[in-house]
């Protein structure tokens, strides 16, 4: 069966260059804390807690016969909080978060755990009658980078002679030797973030703008033993622009368009697109909504500074349902890529439209009566 090698040289890339990509998700409104830390505390409650799995080209893994097939996933958690609602002047307020990703990718199992706690200050800059604030968000995270090197594989081990490059077990060589690989490398890092959101009007209830940047520090990462010094081995910063809002039409449905853009290095992308909600009413006591609603990622192509440009890369198809205070999401990217032309690592077909599942949980806890009297300002997606 033929294999594919674009996954496990661009897994291998990564490894060495050390400038590997951030995780994404295309339900980034489901997963607040990693989007910016300036939005830790910012909901209508007392507590948050998100989860969310993105599980992405794991057709396309699985290229040998020992290999489990990963391919990306992307599993996270998060928990936030808002504190001193009423204690401090001016209806200002701190929020408190943490969270936890585990972002794995291919044969290797290439890629960071991380562990961050945020703190966040949200300013009121208006008034009852045209509420607005603007937050600051501080970030600090742990991160442990890892990766099986057994499980990867170099080019002096695989025998030219076979039509389909069958992989011949012989031991790395040349290249670069298993037993120069450090399996962990663990490094400490910072982001930070701004936000404002409003609520000008009923007809537009919600509208936020916001930025961050991610690695402030810069901190390397290398697996090469003796190494991770050098520019070449630290990531690159991240920056992410986001804004959106919610356009209310009537009690029964409503608009919450939104567009997301991130640039790492010579990566960037951008997510736009909009939910429709379907305001269900009280179904069961419960106040029930459902949204649905189309997005595209387009990603900027790079191959070297003098060769550059977008493609689009996906249609995003997302459906979000909210029952009281806890929602659930899915959303799923059909591939519009050249990578749909690769085919399956098992099956030899085409990919197709294929590209990843991805599923999300938001739970909020309520305030109580005292604190809920009034309207609570709060970015809406």
């Amino acid at each position: 069966m033929k294999k594919i090698y674009t996954l496990i040289l661009g897994v291998t890339a990564s490894v060495f260059c050390a400038q590997a990509q951030d995780f994404h998700f295309s339900q980034f409104y489901m997963s607040p804390l990693s989007l910016n830390p300036a939005l830790t505390g910012a909901f209508g409650g007392t507590v948050r807690v998100n989860a969310i799995m993105r599980d992405q080209w794991s057709w396309a893994a699985g290229t040998h016969a020992t290999s489990a097939g990963l391919g990306y996933r992307t599993i996270g958690a998060s928990f936030d909080a808002n504190i001193l609602r009423g204690s401090l002047p001016a209806d200002d307020y701190v929020g408190l978060g943490a969270y936890v990703y585990s972002d794995k990718a291919g044969d290797a199992a290439f890629g960071p755990t991380e562990f961050s706690g945020i703190m966040s200050y949200h300013k009121s800059l208006g008034n009852k009658r045209n509420p607005q604030y603007v937050s600051i968000g501080i970030q600090g995270t742990y991160a442990q980078w890892s990766l099986d090197g057994q499980a990867l594989y170099f080019e002096d081990q695989y025998d030219p002679n076979l039509w389909d490059g069958s992989y011949n077990s012989l031991p790395a060589g040349t290249s670069v030797d298993h037993a120069n690989l450090i399996q962990s490398v663990n490094n400490f890092d910072v982001s930070s973030g701004l936000l404002w959101y409003a609520s000008p009007s009923d007809a537009l209830s919600s509208v936020y703008a916001g930025v961050g940047m991610a690695h402030l520090i810069r901190t390397p990462v290398s697996f090469l033993d003796g190494g991770g010094t050098s520019v070449s081995a630290r990531l690159y910063s991240k920056l992410t622009l986001h804004a959106g809002g919610e356009i209310t039409f009537n009690d029964q449905f409503a608009m919450l368009p939104s567009v997301i853009y991130l640039k790492q290095g010579p990566a960037s992308e951008l997510n736009l697109g909009t939910s429709f909600k379907f305001i269900l009413g009280d179904i069961g006591g419960v106040e029930t909504a459902f949204s649905v609603g189309p997005w595209v990622r387009i990603v900027g192509k790079y191959v070297d500074p003098t060769t550059t440009g977008i493609a689009s890369d996906a249609i995003i198809a997302a459906a979000r349902l909210d029952v009281g205070n806890i929602s659930v999401g899915f959303s799923y990217d059909l591939l519009v890529s050249s990578l749909r032309f690769a085919e399956d690592s098992q099956t030899g077909t085409k990919a197709g439209l294929r590209g990843g599942p991805e599923v999300a949980l938001q739970a909020i806890a309520p305030f109580s009566s005292k604190v809920s009297n009034g309207k609570v300002l709060c970015p809406r997606f």
